[in-house]
């Protein structure tokens, strides 16, 4: 004898468009009765449970080391780094990830998802470090003073 979930997934796979329908009413009365739609309410709630399954099949997926527990993934007020409030949820009107949204960090990437190397900072703080070296953080620090200079000097003139 099948069970109800059997039955819900042959009835979906046999009438595909009504069970899209079903489904786009379905997130349509949740979001109306609880002001988000389901995954993202699910976000906002789960927030390191969905850091450490994100966390987990990219280990998986590139073979890095994974030894976490979501009780290890911590999500501050604000991120270490750029010293901004971390947001839990995007404002619908952009593609992707707020900048401000707490992102998993490998502090060693070559090290992996390993207790002790890994810390919630925000996108924006995980995506520049992804892309800067050492020599290139100190290059860009040194051209914002010597352009914070000039800049000076051209407002005295």
């Amino acid at each position: 004898m099948a069970t109800n979930t059997e039955r819900v997934r042959k009835w979906r796979r046999a009438h595909p468009d009504a069970a899209k329908k079903l489904t786009q009413q379905t997130a349509a009365r949740y979001k109306k009765n609880h002001g988000v739609a389901p995954t993202t309410a699910y976000y906002y709630q789960h927030l390191e449970l969905r850091l450490f399954k994100t966390a987990r099949y990219r280990a998986a997926k590139n073979g890095l080391a994974f030894n976490l527990d979501v009780s290890d993934i911590v999500v501050p007020k604000r991120c270490p780094i750029l010293g901004v409030e971390l947001v839990r949820g995007g404002d619908g009107t952009r593609l992707g990830p707020h900048p401000y949204a707490p992102s998993l960090d490998r502090i060693v990437p070559t090290k992996g998802y390993v207790k002790g190397n890994v810390a919630v900072i925000s996108f924006a703080a995980n995506r520049i470090k992804l892309n800067l070296t050492e020599e290139h953080v100190v290059a860009f620090l040194a051209y914002l003073q010597s352009a914070k200079k000039t800049k000076r000097k051209r407002q005295r003139v």
